[in-house]
């Protein structure tokens, strides 16, 4: 039996998609200033108009990735079964990881504080692919 990953992950990754733009423009900002005090003046036009491109892309991704959540989120599944864990994922290069439990070294569980506010864990598997 498939499983789906828990709703609660779709808010994890807007929030974190959120911030991650936040940043973006904190950092963009951050430049901007110190392009207008470091560039030469003969060059600031320039420098300016290339800075602006390269935000507005990073932004348009930014916005892209939030507004993909929902279709990411239909095409991450997984499964447990008595011998394998099987991990589905991906939306245009889907990827299929099978791992055999007898394979499995270390499961790590991780929880920063986004993945807290919803009761979510991350599991991390270690496996050996050799005998």
């Amino acid at each position: 039996m498939v499983n789906k990953l828990p709703k609660e992950i779709k808010k994890a990754w807007l929030v974190k998609n959120i911030l991650d733009a936040l940043g973006t423009i904190v950092g963009f900002g951050i430049i901007y200033f110190v392009l207008k005090i470091f560039v030469d003046k003969n060059w600031l036009h320039l420098t300016l108009i290339v800075w602006t491109v390269l935000f507005a892309l990073v932004i348009l991704f930014d916005l892209i990735q939030i507004l993909l959540i929902p279709y990411i989120y239909n095409f991450w599944t997984y499964q447990i079964t008595g011998e394998f864990v099987e991990l589905h994922k991906g939306y245009i290069f889907r990827k299929q990881i099978t791992i055999p439990l007898a394979r499995l070294q270390t499961v790590t569980l991780e929880a920063g504080p986004i993945l807290r506010w919803q009761n979510l864990t991350e599991f991390i598997f270690a496996y050996c692919f050799f005998k």
